[in-house]
């Protein structure tokens, strides 16, 4: 089957040196993109979960840090090449908002595969992503900040490495 295969064999990562040496996303695979505060984590995930959207795969983004209308934002700006904190401020001149409501227009037209998003008040602990998962059946899921996650069934006795190994 795999000499059969033309091309990824995973879900593209949307970074075509990251798809030529893993080719794609794999299933059951976990991957984690560890790096100091500001660095753009968020911003690799929404770009790799757009990828993968794009391909046709539908997709279940996870935010721990954030609000959905946050995320949505940043993600906004990606596909519109507007900074977002400039959509934050509302400091835009006529032609960005002329561009912003072309955005809305082509969200509104949109088909493809679904795209679910948790956010903002979401009950932080591994059975309610689980329950997410298995509701959406997403292709794919992008937890940004997963360190936040807590296993539902924690005891004082769990080690911090415990802990970790049991979110993963």
């Amino acid at each position: 089957l795999a000499r059969m295969q033309v091309g990824l064999l995973g879900i593209p990562t949307g970074m075509p040196f990251l798809d030529e040496q893993t080719d794609g996303f794999q299933n059951a695979n976990l991957y984690s993109f560890v790096a100091r505060t500001g660095i753009g984590k968020t911003y690799l995930l929404l770009r790799m979960a757009q990828a993968a959207r794009e391909a046709g795969y539908s997709v279940l983004f996870l935010t721990m840090e954030m609000g959905v209308i946050q995320v949505a934002r940043r993600l906004f700006g990606l596909e519109s090449k507007i900074n977002p904190k400039f959509i934050r401020r509302g400091r835009l001149s006529t032609r960005v908002h002329q561009q912003i409501q072309a955005q809305f227009a082509a969200y509104e037209d949109e088909e493809g595969p679904p795209w679910w998003w948790l956010a903002g008040n979401f009950k932080k602990t591994t059975d309610a992503l689980r329950v997410a998962v298995m509701e959406t059946e997403a292709d794919i899921v992008f937890a940004d900040a997963s360190y936040l996650l807590k296993k539902s069934d924690r005891t004082k006795f769990n080690s911090r490495h415990e802990l970790i190994n049991d979110v993963m």
